[in-house]
């Protein structure tokens, strides 16, 4: 009986953790775009898993350095913080790997479109791989 328990204390615990932290892909912009939060200011433009719009990105990912002019394919672990600060992030982005890293070719319309909105569709037969 007691086994049991700890079986099933041990399997809680475990599922627990797992909730906490998952791994996702994250498409990361060839540039930044034009974003807002406490001023003005820019933000990488990301698609996470299959999304087909850019979102401005607002955190940073542990572990990973923004060069510009590159398309990023990541996964990236997100992991929950417990007590995050007032103006701070729910959430820890860490990069587990970079899948793909490809100088990127972008049209003039395109650039715009990425400097003044927050979402474009921004297709992937942009890219030259390397």
């Amino acid at each position: 009986m007691n086994t049991l328990r700890l079986l099933l204390l041990a399997s809680f615990i475990l599922a627990t953790c797992l909730a906490k932290a998952q791994v996702f892909t994250y498409t990361v912009a060839p540039q930044k775009g034009d974003c807002y939060g406490m001023r003005p200011m820019k933000c990488m433009q990301v698609k996470k898993g299959s999304e087909v719009l850019w979102s401005n990105f607002y955190s940073k990912i542990e572990g990973f350095d923004y060069e510009p002019g590159y398309t990023y394919v990541l996964q990236v672990k997100e992991k929950r913080i417990k007590k995050p600060a007032a103006d701070g992030s729910s959430v820890r982005y860490i990069l587990k790997k970079i899948l793909f890293k490809y100088p990127a070719v972008v049209n003039d319309k395109e650039a715009n479109s990425l400097k003044t909105s927050s979402h474009t569709s921004l297709d992937d037969t942009h890219l030259t791989n390397p």
